[in-house]
């Protein structure tokens, strides 16, 4: 038991970690899909990249023509 209350705090601990050094640097995260595919990331009206924004928190996500994904 006292295994696992340890590692719950060294994981909450880490947590608190990212969450400041996120806060402190700019985390650019770009990846590629097919260009045909990016339409499944925006969804229909818009509905799938608008729900990805709001729960993870990210400003925006763009797409580009040639299938980039970037977080701004």
């Amino acid at each position: 038991m006292k295994v696992i209350i340890f590692f719950m705090k060294y994981i909450h601990y880490v947590c608190y970690l990212v969450t400041i050094l996120s806060n402190m640097f700019l985390l650019q995260l770009i990846f590629k899909v097919k260009p045909n595919k990016v339409n499944l990331i925006i969804g229909s009206g818009g509905k799938t990249i608008k729900s990805i924004i709001e729960e993870t928190g990210v400003d925006a996500i763009d797409t580009g023509d040639d299938g980039t994904v970037w977080r701004t």
